[in-house]
């Protein structure tokens, strides 16, 4: 029973590992964090800033959809900085608030700050771009002031939930069916029978074609002006860009601020039909000198949905972030 058992996960786990060819991922790492003279330990994140959208055949809630993968994507990202020596510190939400370790939430930011902060480092993917160049990010808030955290992570990018390929839904099959049978003959060894009724295997296929569906989780976007808040500032609308200095003084920044951010699920040039894919990326910033240490970003053959792709696209990228 116990060769059974071995036999039929094997099967499994090939089938369910080598569907799918995965690009190599676009990263930069700075010399001082490659050489680790730049210390980095507790790192803050900021809210997931993801926008989900599908084919108009897939009935799917984005709304749903894009806040289960926020999640995921948080375990993961944790789970894979804690294997790599660094320590999580404040997970904000849109508003800036974060649980401490006492269980009391407090503000890391303030709900204006994070919106301008993320606004800036949202367009740093595309400014990086394949080249092996960190440019300097426009800063319009010190990072870690109230956490002492040494480093920022933000982490964005577009999950497009399509029709699984015939190949890919057998695939899939088999490996929910050699799972059934692990559980099936698991349950049997213990109990010391067999089971005499297996139920239905999933829900009623969903009737007609949904609508196309668009999740984003930003709920402030701006087009033509950029909301700024630095510091005990004001927050005031930017109308003429020109030249401006973040909170480190620096008016040669790559990102002087976006006026108007990527939005994904607007660009035409993305999927709106086919396969699922997903891109996400994520930049680090160093909390003391508002430099982006490490940066990765690539786009995968991975499904929103599913958490086993989320988990291996986060790890994907972490994988070139250096080790403590």
């Amino acid at each position: 029973m116990q060769r059974v058992l071995a036999a039929v996960t094997c099967a499994a786990l090939l089938g369910g590992c080598g569907s799918k060819q995965w690009p190599r991922v676009t990263t930069v790492t700075s010399p001082e964090l490659r050489a680790s003279t730049t210390k980095l330990y507790s790192i803050d994140i900021l809210p997931v800033d993801l926008e989900v959208w599908t084919d108009p055949r897939v009935a799917v809630d984005a709304d749903l959809a894009r806040t289960d993968a926020e999640g995921k994507l948080i375990g993961s990202i944790s789970e894979a900085f804690y294997q790599r020596g660094y320590g999580v510190g404040a997970v904000m939400d849109w508003g800036g608030a974060y649980v401490g370790d006492d269980g009391i939430a407090t503000l890391a930011l303030t709900g204006p700050e994070v919106h301008a902060t993320i606004d800036s480092l949202a367009s740093y993917g595309s400014a990086v771009g394949t080249g092996d160049v960190l440019p300097a990010p426009f800063l319009p808030v010190r990072l870690g002031t109230r956490t002492g955290s040494d480093a920022t992570l933000y982490v964005g990018g577009w999950g497009f939930i399509g029709v699984e390929s015939q190949r890919a839904n057998k695939v899939a099959n088999v490996v929910l069916v050699a799972v059934l049978i692990v559980g099936v003959i698991a349950i049997a060894m213990i109990a010391g029978k067999h089971a005499s009724k297996l139920g239905g295997l999933g829900g009623a296929a969903a009737k007609g074609v949904a609508r196309a569906a668009v999740s984003i989780g930003r709920t402030a976007l701006r087009a033509g002006n950029v909301m700024i808040h630095a510091g005990a500032e004001v927050a005031k609308q930017v109308e003429d860009l020109g030249e401006l200095v973040d909170v480190f003084g620096r008016s040669s920044t790559h990102i002087t601020i976006a006026a108007r951010r990527p939005t994904y699920s607007e660009d035409k040039a993305l999927p709106r039909r086919g396969s699922p894919r997903m891109y996400l990326e994520m930049t680090l910033v160093d909390n003391r000198t508002g430099d982006v240490v490490w940066h990765a970003h690539q786009r995968f053959p991975a499904n929103a949905t599913r958490p086993r792709d989320i988990a291996r696209a986060t790890r994907e990228l972490l994988a070139t972030l250096p080790a403590r």
